[in-house]
């Protein structure tokens, strides 16, 4: 075996070791920087989202606020959730009238059971709204009641 082969070698190893790692972080390994990323879609059929105390859910939503229409996020604060982020980025490209993602990110912060609702709506007096959808979140392996 030449050293440029070895050299090659030497260098997948690394690559395969890096990406096992950032699998194993990504897959919850550290409960404190992973994050679990769901949509519209996942919230189908009143889902139970569970999350480990330090973990984050990232909720992105499709957004179009040129047409009036914007997402809320509401919980009871002390659930166990905190909220650090909520956040709206437009499709690429840029244009008048397109649409983009609303991002909402919870974090769980202690053991609770909280249910969290999302509605879209024209939020102004009388504004149109639309149904709201709820589902659960369990930071931490609370059995407990959940917060209202």
């Amino acid at each position: 075996m030449t050293d440029s082969h070895f050299v090659v070698r030497i260098a997948l190893v690394v690559v395969a070791s890096m990406g096992l790692a950032a699998f194993v972080v990504g897959c919850g390994g550290s409960s404190g920087s992973s994050v679990v990323a769901m949509t519209l879609a996942d919230l189908q059929g009143d889902p139970t989202v569970h999350l480990a105390i330090g973990q984050t859910l990232d909720l992105a939503l499709d957004e179009n606020p040129s047409t009036g229409f914007t997402w809320h996020c509401t919980w009871v604060p002390q659930s166990g959730l905190q909220l650090v982020a909520n956040s709206y980025t437009s499709s690429l490209p840029s244009l008048p009238g397109s649409g983009g993602t609303r991002h909402f990110r919870l974090k769980g912060q202690r053991g609770a059971t909280a249910v969290v609702t999302i509605q879209s709506g024209r939020w102004w007096d009388g504004g149109e709204l639309m149904d709201p959808i709820s589902f659960t979140v369990v930071v931490g392996g609370w059995n407990g009641p959940a917060s209202p």
